[in-house]
């Protein structure tokens, strides 16, 4: 199934542009599995290398935004951190925020956002009017 899709790929894809830019993105995996800043640096001197000689405007445009990042990019080699769990949670409450189509109040906005996240709604206790009893509604 898999070979289909890709010969499929091979003939429609007559200027290789989405080859070359399948192969940028696993140049850039290998870039990220690399085991230290300097062979992750030397990775990415081969990408940009290879973005040059390869002259699809795409995988250009790409190498030029990691070049602009590239200090970031090489500081998870230091830090190993990520902001994935940052993303993930904007990428959720605008997910909320479409799916409501708008909240007239903040509170409620909050209250769903904490609901999707899996914390307790601050709902406030409201105080009875009357008491109410098993004995005399029966």
């Amino acid at each position: 199934m898999l070979a289909k899709i890709f010969d499929r790929l091979r003939a429609a894809d007559t200027d290789d542009e989405v080859a070359a830019a399948w192969i940028a993105v696993d140049l850039l995996r290998r870039m990220y599995q690399a085991p230290d800043r300097g062979t992750a640096h030397r990775r990415l001197v081969a990408f940009y290398e290879w973005a040059v000689e390869v002259e699809v405007d795409e995988v250009l445009r790409l190498a030029k935004t990691i070049d602009t990042w590239q200090d970031e990019v090489l500081a998870f080699f230091d830090t190993r951190a990520s902001n994935a769990p940052t993303e993930s949670a904007n990428v959720k409450i605008k997910s909320i925020r479409r799916a409501a189509r708008g909240f007239r109040n903040c509170g409620n906005y909050a209250a769903r956002i904490r609901l999707h996240a899996g914390q307790p709604r601050r709902v406030p206790t409201t105080t009875r009017i009357r008491s109410y009893s098993f004995t005399t509604a029966a």
